[in-house]
């Protein structure tokens, strides 16, 4: 019996051909969302690994960046408001992948809550060397990567938001108690 993963695919009309492509694309041109250290220890010995397309973070005018007119990842306006309240929260925490043209390859739904919170430069990472097959892969490998096999060890979440909602108590008796002096 096929697993819901493969299901849910099948309904987006992705075969376990197109699954293989990806996950090729993947192993063939590196993943931008990895912690530095683990680049660095994949940089250190990994041969299952090219050097990283995109190693410098910068910073970029959003007007110089061109979305992806093609891509088939949506956006509801609710997400996009939860990404700019997560902006506002937590800053910029991952960058946007583009081309050396500037096309956006990866980050759309963050540059979308950037123009939304009036932002006008924004950390990008440069996919150097790709050719637009490959920065077409990765739209679809990027977005499919997020929702594919992913979910939550209920038992854990629980104690997590346990925890966070009495620290989050805590923190607000202690900026009372500092707003009072």
């Amino acid at each position: 019996m096929p697993g819901l993963a493969s299901i849910a695919l099948a309904a987006a009309g992705i075969d376990a051909a197109m699954v293989a492509a990806i996950a090729a694309s993947i192993k063939e041109w590196g993943c931008s969302t990895v912690s530095p250290r683990a680049r660095a220890r994949a940089r250190d010995g990994s041969e299952n690994q090219r050097p990283w397309p995109a190693d410098k973070v910068e910073r970029w005018s959003i007007d110089r960046l061109i979305p992806y007119a093609k891509n088939a990842r949506t956006h509801t306006d609710a997400q996009v408001a939860a990404i700019a309240a997560s902006i506002k929260e937590w800053g910029w925490t991952t960058p946007a992948l583009v081309g050396e043209d500037g096309g956006l390859i990866a980050g759309h739904a963050r540059v979308l809550a950037a123009r939304q919170l009036g932002i006008v430069k924004i950390p990008v990472m440069v996919a150097a060397g790709w050719t637009e097959a490959q920065k077409r892969a990765y739209v679809l490998a990027d977005n499919q990567l997020a929702i594919t096999g992913s979910g939550w060890d209920p038992e854990l979440l629980r104690l997590e938001l346990g925890e966070l909602k009495v620290g989050s108590l805590e923190w607000e008796r202690e900026q009372a108690a500092k707003e009072s002096n």
